[in-house]
């Protein structure tokens, strides 16, 4: 009902391409998922990872959780049904994007419904009576290596290597045994595995954290009294002043503009996309218009979430 009234007002306005994003911002936002009380969650790694850190932080520490070898694969369990929720890494304090996770939104058309703060604290892990002295060769995620950049430098004869994953770089570093490799993961993930903690905090920020994002197959409703936050993409005209423009259109409306991404389209050379989060306390009213206005004056837009704001620490 809802979609139908407003299309035929939009009808008049809209150009095709247009009209195809509106229509499929209200197919998002129709399409109401309520999460079952112990929802089976998906996150990328295994036992120890940060990832799972940020599922237990969401759903409690005996909430069922589905361990998935790369982020793309959980996306792939949401959208099966083996998952009735994701958790992937979006940005660190430290290093930013988490590459790739805009564009698996756009590609398998999941959808925010929330998010989580983890605190970071890398540790260097060797096996057991190993030592710093012997050691060759360190393995993680890349995130991870750059993260603990300014440490690495100080030894450059170790070689580095990027994994899927930091937690399954402990757990094969203590199924290989070998002395001159070792990990960087957490202290959990040093315990669950039984490695040795050569060196602890290593991550170059002593206030590093990473923000991850919940994804579901559906919206989950949100409290329209309470602050939100809205994630969504755009691309812009070729000409002078298109991204300040649209830039004008949230402070217009006394929303905080609080991420903004650029990342090529993937179609055309140096073609680019925006994503872009914003904060407020706002009606769904509101966040229709705000969107119908977005619309108009950008190439393309996609919705990809309306979801509580955490309260930060």
């Amino acid at each position: 009902m809802r979609i139908s009234r407003i299309t035929g007002i939009m009808n008049k306005l809209m150009n095709a391409g247009q009209l195809e994003s509106w229509l499929e911002y209200m197919k998002v936002r129709e399409r109401l998922q309520e999460l079952p009380e112990e929802p089976v969650v998906a996150y990328a790694g295994t036992s120890g990872s940060f990832t799972e850190d940020a599922a237990i932080n969401s759903f409690g520490p005996d909430s069922q959780r589905v361990a998935c070898r790369q982020f793309e694969d959980v996306f792939k369990s949401v959208l099966a049904g083996t998952a009735d929720c994701g958790v992937i890494p979006v940005e660190n304090s430290t290093t930013g994007a988490v590459r790739d996770i805009s564009e698996l939104l756009l590609e398998y058309g999941c959808t925010i419904s929330g998010e989580t703060e983890v605190g970071v604290c890398h540790c260097l892990l060797g096996v057991p009576g190993g030592g710093i002295g012997r050691i060759r060769k360190v393995v993680s995620h890349e995130q991870s290596l750059f993260q603990c950049a300014e440490y690495l430098d100080g030894h450059p004869d170790w070689e580095l290597v990027p994994c899927v994953n930091n937690a399954l770089a402990a757990r094969d570093t203590a199924k290989a045994a070998d002395p001159e490799c070792a990990a960087i993961a957490s202290r959990r993930a040093g315990e669950i595995y039984g490695l040795e903690i050569l060196e602890e905090g290593i991550n170059t920020s002593g206030v590093n954290a990473t923000r991850f994002l919940i994804v579901t197959q559906g919206t989950v409703p949100s409290d329209e009294s309470a602050p939100r936050k809205v994630s969504l993409s755009f691309g812009t005209p070729h000409v002078p002043g298109a991204l300040y423009k649209i830039l004008g259109i949230f402070e217009s409306r006394e929303l905080n503009l609080c991420r903004i991404e650029s990342r090529p389209s993937g179609r055309k050379n140096w073609e680019y996309l925006f994503f872009v989060d914003f904060t407020g306390i706002f009606s769904d009213e509101l966040l229709d218009s705000l969107v119908r206005e977005l619309i108009l004056n950008t190439t393309e837009l996609t919705f990809l979430g309306c979801y509580p704001e955490r309260n930060r620490p």
